[in-house]
Parts: structure tokens; C-alpha cells; sequence
């Protein structure tokens, strides 16, 4: 820990939820971005991110974990450092909405941290709520309507007009290099101060539709389409940034009349990484459990080995892989029951 660290630091995911949580946090707690230090984190790296944290607070502060759910390889090591800290006179809070197990919640609160799993909304809902009660606090009507706005893009409702515009707003996309860090920072600070929307918002995602529109006619020549029993796979090869995995999947999933789109990324040899979407037709997260992911019954994430020459093939015939991917997540989906004919939402706008 830091002698010139801050009162309050905080770790959360790097996507909109993550950045809408840190903000209601921080308006929570009273304290301004600049006076917090804030880290952007995947669950898979979340021990390497509170390390970095660790560094920052100082000795009666709080360390805020939000938006990441229990990770069978991170967290474990991530145990120890909030043990340290809560020796040291650190409070630690941990915000998600992610599905946990009884012992995954166990091993944190024996670490010390003080865990809120709410199910029911999304990361922003959770700090929002119970952020709020733990210091006597209600809940602002703009922190509830950033929650409805929020919750409806990441839990793939789309049930609020601003969740298709606030998703792209805040995508990972970077307009001419621009660093992606920098903007979600200024997005924490937009929501801290009470914007829901606003010019600089609106030229962002000018300048996404327009690189969305001409990024995906090319990636969707990789598409590949399985089904077993009721499970209906499409999965495409993403080899950009545009548009968004949730945006692709909502493509996948309309276009081919599929329970789930899978999208696909190469993250090493013979290895990929699964983004996966469902409207409701299909539970993707019981199918990322099984693969070593998690997520959301709509959206979630996992990684996969693939054969060599697989792979290898797909540098020149890139549905090689896709078929590969497609044939493997539509048979675990019928061989777990995840698919079914649950009533389906809106499109995104």
C-alpha cells in the first residue's frame, strides 16, 4: 500500500456496466474520479489488477471490486492480496451480479471482503443498491434511471431507448488510436456527474456506426451454422473490434435463426476465445461454465482448445474453424439442455 495512496480504489470490469458501477460508487462515497484511483480488469486477470491496486490505497481506505464474478484461476491467487489488505486496515468490497457458488462466495468472505451478489440487475444495479445501503443512503432517481439504462444493454434486454446508444458509446472502439482507457475514464466521470448523454458521447458513436458498417459485411463471410436437437449454433471468426461481440451476436442470431451466436477469436495456438449471445432461445452460461467461463444466461465467455491442424487451416479457409466451433458449442448445448423456446426481446436498436 501506498503512503501517498488513495481513500478509495476501485477495480471493475472494462465494459459499460463496469464503468457505470465505478461511477455510482464514486457518487456514493462522494469522491471524484481524479481523487480515486481506478483499474479496468477481466476476471481472468482480476489477482494482477488488485496488485496494482494494493499499491494505491492507503491504510484505512477501501479497495471496491465490482462487475467481476469469481474466477476459477484468478481469483484463488487474488484471495491472498485481499487478505493482506484487510490486515492492514483496508476495507474491501465486492459488487457482482454473476453467478457464484456458495463456496466461491465462502472462500471470499473468509478472505475478509465483504461480497454483494445480486442476480436480479446488472454490476451498476448492485454497487447502486448496496453501496447505498451498507452507508444508509437511498438511491438517486438519475442513479436508478442509469441502472435501468444499464441493465437493459448488459443483461441484453434492450427494454431502455439509451442502452443501444450507451453500449456503443462505450464500446472498446478507438477512433484513430485513441486510447480506450482514457475514454472509459471520461465515461466514469460523465456518469459521476450526473450526464447520461452528451456531445462527446454523440460523436463517439457517429464514429462507431460509421467503422460498425464498414467493418461488417467481411466478417460475416466466416459464419458457420450447426444444429443438434433444438441447439442452433452460428459462429463467426472476429478478427476486429467492430462491431461490438454483443452487437455481431445480435446479427448472428437474427440472420440465421440461430439459439446462439458464437464469436470467435484466436488467442494463442490451437486456442480460441468464445464470446456467446443468446435472446433467450438458449442458456449460454451453463454452456461457458463448462468450458471454464461464465457469464450471463444471455451473454458469457469462455476459452477453447482446437485442434492444431484446425487452426492452423483456418489462417486460409478461416469456416474451417468456425464450423469447428459451431458443431462443438451446438452439441454441448443439447447435451446440457440449454436450449429452449423462451420468449425472445427486442432486437437492438
Amino acid at each position: 500500500m501506498g503512503s501517498q495512496g488513495s481513500k478509495y480504489v476501485i477495480v471493475t470490469h472494462n465494459d459499460l456496466d463496469g464503468e457505470a458501477a465505478a461511477a455510482a460508487y464514486l457518487r456514493i462515497v462522494n469522491t471524484r474520479p481524479e481523487e480515486a484511483h481506478i483499474e479496468f480488469a477481466e476476471p481472468y486477470e482480476l489477482h494482477l489488477a488488485l496488485q496494482r491496486a494494493a499499491q494505491h490505497v492507503v491504510s484505512g481506505g477501501s479497495v471496491a471490486l465490482m462487475d467481476l464474478g469469481f474466477n476459477a484461476e484468478s481469483t484463488p491467487k487474488a484471495l491472498n492480496i485481499i487478505r493482506d489488505l484487510v490486515a492492514n486496515g483496508v476495507r474491501v468490497e465486492w459488487y457482482d451480479h454473476h453467478i457464484w457458488s456458495d463456496e466461491e462466495a465462502g472462500l471470499v468472505r473468509q478472505a475478509g471482503a465483504e461480497l454483494y451478489i445480486d442476480r436480479s440487475t446488472c454490476g451498476a444495479g448492485v454497487v447502486i443498491h448496496y453501496a447505498s445501503k451498507t452507508r444508509g443512503l437511498e438511491p438517486d432517481e438519475y442513479l436508478l434511471r442509469l441502472e435501468r439504462a444499464v441493465c437493459a444493454a448488459d443483461l441484453w434486454r434492450w427494454d431502455d431507448p439509451m442502452a443501444p446508444r450507451l453500449f456503443r458509446a462505450s464500446s472498446s472502439y478507438s477512433p484513430n488510436g485513441s486510447s480506450t482507457a482514457k475514454w472509459r475514464l471520461a465515461m466514469i466521470q460523465y456518469f459521476y456527474e450526473g450526464q447520461m448523454w452528451n456531445e462527446a458521447m454523440e460523436l463517439r458513436l457517429r464514429s462507431y456506426l460509421q467503422a460498425e458498417l464498414a467493418s461488417s459485411t467481411s466478417e460475416l463471410d466466416t459464419v458457420s451454422v450447426s444444429s443438434h436437437g433444438p441447439c442452433r449454433a452460428a459462429a463467426v471468426l472476429r478478427t476486429r473490434d467492430l462491431p461490438s461481440d454483443s452487437i455481431m451476436g445480435s446479427i448472428l442470431v437474427s440472420r440465421y435463426k440461430a439459439s446462439m451466436g458464437a464469436m470467435v477469436k484466436r488467442r494463442g495456438l490451437s486456442r480460441v476465445s468464445l464470446s456467446l449471445r443468446s435472446r433467450g432461445s438458449a442458456n449460454v452460461q451453463v454452456i461457458a461454465k463448462a468450458l471454464g467461463g461464465g457469464g450471463h444466461p444471455r451473454a458469457a465467455g469462455a476459452a477453447m482448445n482446437v485442434p492444431l491442424i484446425v487452426y492452423l487451416l483456418s489462417y486460409v479457409y478461416p469456416r474451417v474453424l468456425t464450423a469447428y466451433v459451431a458443431r462443438r458449442v451446438s452439441e454441448l448445448a443439447a447435451s446440457l439442455g440449454a436450449c429452449n423456446d423462451s420468449v425472445e426481446v427486442q432486437d437492438m436498436q
